[in-house]
């Protein structure tokens, strides 16, 4: 009985090794394919994701409660990948959305209209998260959707504090009358004002970031450095 289970053990083991190793070689010969025919758009996580079930399948029903475990560590991993990517593309847009502003006010001062300027902007934006966004607001202002509802749009759509502070600052000085430059520049004061005092509360909190790693890791280090030698003196 104990050579039967040993042999199931061993036949286990060397099928998942492997599905291992043609995994990893068929991701090699992918990735040789997609060089040669110049596909250079990554794979993204949900393609990932699928393509992964077939092994993920196998490995349950070989291993149960191993396959179980890689399925639930790749869930998990997909959400925070996505969150962590969501995260990401949402600093990118507050970090340049202060000199669109400006850029925006000094455009109008100039002598551009609103529309006029932010289709100029976004056209000479080289490619980014902001770039993306506007581009679908001036998509929709093109199609016939008035320049309040596209903004409102795109803050429904980012969901992010600074841009929905920015639309409705705007909306409000336009129903209000106010000079479109003079706004935007107040408000792109006012966001790098904001990101000055957040760089500042990163650096005031640094040290007590690093109390933990200094605790946990350095200082250990250090007491068996110096107290190692005596103990392994003494026995």
């Amino acid at each position: 009985m104990q050579l039967i289970i040993k042999t199931l053990l061993f036949l286990s083991l060397t099928l998942t090794s492997y599905f291992l190793w043609d995994l990893i070689d068929f991701s090699f010969r992918l990735k040789k394919l997609r060089a040669r025919l110049n596909l250079n758009k990554e794979i993204d996580n949900k393609q990932k994701l699928f393509l992964a079930i077939p092994f993920v399948l196998v490995l349950m029903f070989l291993q149960p409660f191993l396959g179980i475990g890689l399925a639930l560590f790749m869930v998990l991993l997909y959400y925070f990948d996505k969150e962590f990517i969501k995260a990401n593309y949402t600093k990118a847009i507050e970090d340049e959305l202060p000199y669109f502003l400006s850029l925006m006010s000094v455009t109008i001062r100039a002598g551009l209209s609103t529309n006029t300027a932010l289709y100029e902007i976004v056209k000479r934006m080289k490619p980014s998260p902001l770039k993306k966004e506007l581009g679908k607001v001036v998509q929709e202002m093109r199609l016939g959707l008035g320049r309040r509802e596209a903004l409102e749009n795109w803050s429904k759509r980012i969901g992010n504090q600074q841009v929905s502070f920015l639309v409705q600052s705007w909306v409000q000085s336009e129903e209000l009358g106010t000079e479109p430059s003079e706004v935007l520049l107040f408000l792109s004061n006012q966001l790098f004002d904001r990101k000055v005092r957040q760089v500042e509360g990163d650096a005031m909190q640094a040290g007590v970031k690093i109390t933990v790693p200094l605790a946990f890791l350095i200082f250990p280090a250090v007491m068996i450095i110096i107290f190692g030698p005596i103990i392994i003196g003494g026995i």
